[in-house]
């Protein structure tokens, strides 16, 4: 494989990071019975009744991880390209490796739970899985504030250096903003919702995302030969 092929590889794990965590999202359960209001039992046979269902979302999960992950090293190459110093791609590198990171740690405990063997588990092992299964979602939750430092540091590269279209910076920097105050939100009580909406800093999050890969993806050979390498 040429050059131009190995980068639009690289450049194509955006668009199956978007693929594979809206498929974990679309499959992930919400009818999760409350640890603190049914026995035991019950938590077990909800547990065996859709033991594959859990560990596919959470096997999905972790791969959408990785793939941002890899999607991250093409990204920061195109934006160090175009930045001098290097200091707010590094900050891009730097908190897409703190989202990732979180996202496959919750991909873990959601994981733990279907990994357990119930025959042999007291009560309190039962339900201490399940308490970290239900918990792992605040891993999740705390996402929207490295994801707007990483959309906010990527989208004043390109806003003042190019390597990607500025309004790609424009809807970023807005993006970051949203993520932002929807980190506020996930801190704020359940009944207050700065955003308007609980998933709109996500959607943006996930559009830039989808939308970055796709430009790469079709003009990486012409981006990735910049003079500052």
């Amino acid at each position: 494989m040429d050059l131009s092929t190995w980068d639009r590889i690289g450049a194509s794990s955006g668009l199956l990071f978007f693929a594979l965590f809206l498929t974990a999202f679309g499959w992930q359960l919400a009818d999760f019975p409350d640890p603190g209001l049914v026995a035991v039992d019950e938590i077990v046979a909800f547990v065996e009744a859709h033991r594959t269902r859990l560990g596919a979302v959470g096997v999905f999960y972790a791969l959408s991880g990785m793939s941002f992950l890899w999607f991250m090293g093409s990204l920061r190459s195109v934006l160090a390209g175009a930045e001098a110093n290097q200091r707010l791609s590094s900050i891009t590198f730097g908190s897409g490796i703190v989202v990732a990171g979180l996202l496959v740690a919750f991909s873990g405990l959601q994981l733990e739970i279907i990994l357990a063997d119930f025959t042999n588990l007291e009560e309190a092992g039962v339900i201490g899985r399940w308490v970290l299964f239900d918990a792992s979602g605040g891993l999740l939750g705390i996402t929207p504030f490295p994801r707007a430092v990483f959309l906010g540091a990527a989208s004043l590269v390109i806003i003042r250096y190019g390597g990607l279209p500025r309004w790609l910076g424009w809807f970023g920097l807005a993006g970051a903003v949203v993520n932002l105050i929807g980190g506020v939100d996930y801190l704020a009580p359940s009944d207050v919702s700065l955003t308007g909406h609980s998933l709109a800093d996500l959607v943006i999050f996930l559009i830039w995302v989808m939308l970055a890969s796709g430009i790469l993806v079709w003009s990486s050979p012409r981006l990735n030969r910049s003079p500052n390498r």
